[in-house]
């Protein structure tokens, strides 16, 4: 899976420019208060991994920053959205007299990509909106795609490496491993319910589908195998169940991972959970085949006194677990969570946490309960797990990471086994 090694913020929002963050490959959890900007900070570590930054495609910014992949692969990108305006834009619109409703801006995306390939050589590609694309392997001369307009998201960077193999660019013989773990990038998991109701594919947070969630499968009457046959999603790729890809050739869309229901049925204290669905439409297609259309995914709660409720029948708590460990099943890579330790008992916390080891994780938390369950071992883990989010001058955001002299002091202090983490960060005035 990918993980994210480091980025460099020279303009984005609030931050203070040439913020430069490096991070975990475990757990890396942003303390400050609120207003520091630790929800934006989520959301650019979700862009950057996703490599898809359209959600901030009318505004500044410049990023650098590195992603790891599996097989030492690698992947460094530098991303700049820069406002761009005419002469005569300039001297009708300026700060002094720009009406309320001036024209909106137009920008020019740029990007640089710098990808290691399986032999050892970096392919480099080159983008703006003003220019077009051109790439350059090591030791070959820059070639430049004239008329291919390139949008930066891992579909169209997929697309565009399978046009460079088209026209012949030597690869190395496969599409680098980093670029196909840009699909198992996740979104940001919020602080309240809109993961819950993006599971329905309800709602208007960037991890919710359309307003209702559906699920196409075209059926051939003959055996079809996985790569015959291609799904249309109403809802996004990444929020449905990984087995789903698997199942759908062959049958209707069995529950959710089996591993995902246990844990769920464990740890809400029912007899098991189900994840159901609702044939909506079923009809037959001209070349012989069967088009089903499935909506209304939920899960189904079975209690262990024979009784049976429905998801939307939960609390918030169990809602908010639930989606989570929906989340985790959907998402492979990184874990990218705010606020995970909203509306959940201890027990559960600790249990997230312990559902997260295997990850990269970025985290943040106001709960004092889950800092305190951190697995902080040496002084070195402390330096490299926490962010501190603060205000400056001007109330610009400040994000830096921990000194080595105070990962040092922390873990001094938290060796004596007097004080819990969340103590120690509050009277060194870390948090």
């Amino acid at each position: 899976m990918n993980k994210l090694r480091w980025i460099e913020i020279h303009e984005f929002r609030n931050v203070v420019p040439e913020t430069s963050l490096r991070f975990s490959e475990g757990f890396n959890v942003l303390l400050g208060r609120n207003g520091t900007g630790k929800t934006n900070l989520l959301h650019l570590i979700s862009m950057a991994l996703r490599l898809d930054f359209e959600a901030v495609a009318d505004e500044a910014f410049e990023v650098e920053f590195e992603i790891a992949g599996p097989e030492n692969s690698k992947l460094v990108a530098r991303v700049r959205n820069r406002r761009v305006e005419s002469e005569a834009q300039q001297e009708l619109f300026s700060p002094q007299n720009s009406p309320p409703n001036s024209p909106p801006a137009s920008y020019d995306f740029c990007f640089e990509l710098r990808v290691g390939l399986s032999d050892g050589r970096e392919l480099e590609i080159r983008s703006s909106t003003q220019e077009g694309v051109k790439v350059l392997v090591a030791g070959d001369e820059p070639k430049g795609l004239p008329g291919f307009r390139m949008v930066l998201n891992p579909t169209a960077l997929m697309s565009f490496f399978f046009e460079l193999l088209r026209q012949k660019v030597d690869l190395g013989g496969t599409v680098p491993l980093v670029i196909m773990g840009l699909f198992h990038a996740p979104y940001r998991f919020d602080e309240g319910l809109n993961a819950f109701h993006a599971m329905h594919g309800v709602g208007d947070s960037v991890l919710s589908s359309p307003h209702r969630a559906w699920l196409e499968i075209n059926r051939p009457k003959a055996k079809a195998t996985s790569s015959e046959v291609t799904p249309g999603l109403g809802v996004r790729s990444s929020y449905l169940p990984s087995n789903l890809y698997m199942t759908i050739v062959s049958a209707p869309p069995r529950p959710a991972g089996k591993a995902l229901l246990r844990k769920a049925a464990t740890s809400l204290g029912f007899k098991s959970v189900e994840w159901q669905k609702r044939l909506q439409q079923r009809e037959s297609l001209s070349h012989g085949g069967v088009r089903e259309t499935y909506a209304e995914f939920e899960f189904g709660c079975a209690l262990h006194d024979g009784g049976f409720v429905l998801d939307d029948q939960l609390s918030f708590g169990e809602k908010r677990l639930l989606a989570f460990l929906y989340y985790l099943e959907t998402a492979k890579g990184c874990a990218i969570v705010d606020e995970l330790a909203n509306g959940l008992h201890y027990d559960w916390i600790q249990s997230a946490l312990d559902w997260l080891e295997d990850r990269q994780a970025f985290l943040t938390s106001q709960n004092s309960l889950l800092l305190d369950f951190l697995p902080i071992t040496s002084a070195e883990g402390a330096t490299e797990m926490f962010i501190r989010c603060e205000h400056v001058e001007d109330r610009k955001w400040c994000w830096k990471n921990f000194t080595d002299n105070e990962g040092s002091e922390f873990y001094r202090d938290l060796s004596v086994g007097v004080e819990h983490v969340s103590q120690i960060l509050r009277t060194r005035g870390l948090w």
